[in-house]
């Protein structure tokens, strides 16, 4: 979660699964980021898919994160 300000409001943001890998390869994240691209308000500060794109998704730089042992399959490689 992040406390997100824009311009006046300031909201508190939960984004991502805290039970989830993320950044699985670079397959994934052209695939989530494709995804993602064309949701409403993707652009504002004050959305959760902004964030995911910038910390969880944003590639080498973000955050690697790996898959719970007990997901018991692989989705990419």
């Amino acid at each position: 979660m992040v406390l997100a300000k824009e311009g006046d409001k300031v909201k508190l943001i939960h984004f991502g699964d805290s039970s989830m890998g993320h950044n699985y390869s670079a397959a994934a994240r052209k695939s989530y980021m494709a995804r993602s691209a064309g949701i409403k308000g993707a652009d504002s500060k004050l959305s959760a898919n902004y964030w995911s794109r910038k910390v969880l998704w944003s590639g080498p730089g973000g955050i690697k994160k790996p898959p719970p042992a007990s997901q018991k399959r692989k989705l990419y490689e």
